[in-house]
Formats: structure tokens, C-alpha cells, sequence
């Protein structure tokens, strides 16, 4: 295994580590705050994600990998089918940052250029 190889594995780990995380955060946030919360948290995550840097976050790359891990949340998380409209909202903007944060490293470690909306 090379180097960049390891680099790739570790950025993987990290990603996965990231939606787990996440997806457990929301749905405890979801069962336990009240929904003026969620609202805020909403808000919160809205410009977050608005103010990653600007590439193309709807390449086929992305979104594959933005569909894909939703998937992995759902299968190993049952309690994601429960969430309330919010809580739903509120994991697919967590997944959403962490699959952009995701894409824009996996590109830099495999030089490869950023696709530009």
C-alpha cells in the first residue's frame, strides 16, 4: 500500500467516522430538544454548509457519495426512518457537510482538480 493510499484510507475513516457521529448527534438532538431547537440548529447548519468553499457540490462524485452515505445512516441507524421533518433536514445537512469536506480532500490528496459549477 502507498502512500497515498494510507492518505485515502484515512480520509475514509474519518468521513465515516464523521456521519456516524453526526447521525447519532441528530437523532438524539431530535428526540430530546424541543422543535424551536431543531429550528436553531437548522439555521446553524444552513450556513455552515452555505459557506464551504464553492465547487461543483452536485458533480455525479458528490452526490454519489452524498446518497451512498445516507444510505449507510439508514441501514445502520433505524432510528433515522423516526426522525421528525426537522431532524431529517437537520442529518441531511450533516451529511451533506461532511460528504463536501469529504470530496474536497479526497480531490487535494489525489490531485485532482475541484469540478467548478
Amino acid at each position: 500500500m502507498d502512500e497515498d493510499d494510507s492518505e485515502i484510507d484515512t480520509l475514509l475513516g474519518i468521513f465515516a467516522t464523521q456521519v456516524f457521529n453526526s447521525t447519532e448527534s441528530v437523532i438524539d438532538k431530535d428526540t430530546t430538544y424541543p422543535e424551536y431547537r431543531l429550528v436553531e440548529e437548522l439555521d446553524v447548519m444552513r450556513k455552515i454548509v452555505s459557506k464551504i468553499p464553492g465547487f461543483d457540490r452536485n458533480s455525479d462524485f458528490s452526490e454519489t457519495i452524498h446518497q451512498k452515505a445516507k444510505a449507510l445512516m439508514v441501514e445502520h441507524f433505524e432510528a433515522t426512518l423516526d426522525l421528525s421533518a426537522n431532524g431529517f433536514r437537520l442529518l441531511e445537512l450533516n451529511s451533506k457537510m461532511h460528504t463536501l469536506e469529504f470530496v474536497a480532500n479526497f480531490y487535494s490528496l489525489t490531485d485532482h482538480n475541484l469540478p467548478v459549477r
